[in-house]
């Protein structure tokens, strides 16, 4: 079946998608909020984001809280003592501690079991549980460091800015990560209105909708698949095209979902996805999707890997791919997704981003195409099993169209599928914006767009009851 990132637990007490959450966690921390003077929200939404991991993660929260008192006064030392050859031991430090971490965590038990593969040595390793979340403030707690470092952060006195940039729960599971600077700004002022707290709402439903109704679905598709016998040359492509939109409504709606809750407390967070699908080469494609991880991996590592190699940057280019390859999970199959869009971004960039460029709908096929290969092996339980199913995609399955087991699948998710590559796409959202511009079209879509919200979070919260939403794959 599918399977989350190499390592990663699956949350399924407290997660967004939850009705413990949306029904009691929620309300609750809202009502405390706004019930405080506005200069004690910050503590508020502190406790919250420690009772919201505590009850994710358990102990692990103790090791959240060693991230952010590491970040926090290794920065701290490290603005005292500028200028000292200290200061750079200092980063160096708090950098080891950060990645040390998450290497523990993720990576030494898929590295051990290599080394001990090659060489025959009969010492096994205990597995250790990778903490949910743990790729994500660790890259925080680095850029918070490294910010001070470059005297773009400045740090405040007293920690609980620092506290919150790393633990706030709604960014501290699967982001959107944002440089400090911006989150610290609203930290210190913010405003809650009517009308921005109506927006994070709408978000927030919009984001379960897509999670509990559209994802899930398309995880049923690609379940059957993987359940089943058949693969035929077009059923291994609807199956690819199923994951690479159950992943972006899967990973958008937990994203929609974390900046509603976001503008419901008064923050504005990053955006982290703009129509991706749509994208007509593969670097217009990661402009637009997980846009922030994209930030981080361009200023705190392509950029200066590009400086320190004197400006070349398609070695570079193959290597952070790699790492970021290597972010997702621990894995040859992770190692061979960073492979592969590393090479072709790179190919890109020597002439083939302008002639897709030249011939849009070319493009378009090119980059589904290469999605659909990435999402096979992003989920494949391991490097054989993906590359069993790249030969699918390549005709080297069983002869012939679709299968009976894909016709029953096509018909059984088709207007599913439809709606997905719709919703895929700008075109909704522009046909709203116009709708929202007439004079009586304004005024119907103003009653009926509560409606409608209402009707989605009642069906979603069906599929939580039901208990057959899966948790977020991120």
């Amino acid at each position: 079946g599918l399977c989350p990132p190499a390592g990663e637990s699956w949350v399924r007490s407290l997660s967004f998608a939850s009705l413990p959450f949306l029904y009691y966690f929620l309300p609750v921390v809202l009502a405390v909020y706004f019930l405080v003077p506005s200069k004690g929200r910050n503590g508020v939404l502190l406790a919250a984001s420690l009772v919201f991991y505590g009850w994710v993660e358990g102990l692990f929260l103790l090791l959240l809280t060693a991230c952010a008192v590491n970040s926090g006064v290794c920065g701290w030392l490290i603005q005292r003592m500028r200028g000292r050859p200290a200061a750079k031991r200092i980063l160096i430090l708090s950098l080891g501690v950060s990645l040390g971490l998450l290497f523990v965590f993720r990576y030494l038990g898929f590295f051990w079991e290599e080394f001990r593969a090659a060489t025959g040595l009969p010492v096994p390793l205990v597995k250790l549980v990778c903490p949910v979340g743990i790729g994500f403030y660790t890259l925080q707690g680095a850029a918070y460091v490294l910010g001070v470092w470059r005297g773009t952060v400045s740090p405040r006195k007293g920690g609980l800015s620092v506290a919150l940039y790393l633990m706030g729960f709604p960014w501290v599971l699967a982001g959107p990560m944002m440089p400090y600077a911006s989150l610290a700004a609203q930290l210190d002022r913010r405003t809650c209105t009517l009308t921005k707290g109506a927006e994070g709402l709408r978000r927030l439903v919009v984001g379960l909708g897509k999670k509990c109704i559209l994802a899930q679905t398309l995880w049923g598709l690609c379940q059957s698949f993987q359940e089943g016998q058949e693969r035929t040359l077009a059923f291994c492509w609807l199956y690819a095209l199923a994951l690479v939109l159950a992943l972006y409504f899967d990973f958008s709606g937990y994203t929609d979902m974390a900046l509603g809750v976001g503008k419901l407390l008064g923050f504005d967070l990053a955006e982290n996805f703009r129509w991706p699908l749509a994208a007509r080469t593969l670097t217009d494609f990661w402009r637009r999707w997980h846009i922030t991880l994209g930030w981080w991996f361009r200023d705190h590592l392509y950029r200066p890997l590009v400086r320190a190699a004197g400006g070349k940057r398609t070695g570079c280019l193959l290597l952070v791919w790699l790492l970021v390859g290597l972010w997702h999970g621990a894995g040859w199959n992770f190692l061979l997704w960073g492979l592969l869009f590393g090479l072709l971004l790179a190919a890109e960039r020597l002439g083939l981003g302008g002639w897709l460029n030249r011939f849009p709908p070319l493009g378009h096929l090119f980059v589904l195409a290469v999605l659909g290969f990435g999402a096979v092996l992003l989920t494949g339980e391991d490097l054989g099993q993906s590359l069993a199913l790249w030969g699918g995609l390549l005709g080297q399955g069983e002869p012939g169209g679709m299968g009976t087991a894909g016709w029953y699948a096509l018909r059984s998710y088709g207007p599913t599928l439809l709606l997905a590559a719709l919703g895929a796409t700008p075109w909704p959202s522009r046909w709203m914006a116009r709708l929202r511009r007439g004079t009586w079209t304004g005024k119907v879509v103003a009653v009926a767009e509560p409606l409608v919200l209402a009707a989605l979070l009642v069906i979603s919260t069906g599929y939580l009851v039901d208990g057959g939403v899966q948790p977020f794959w991120y």
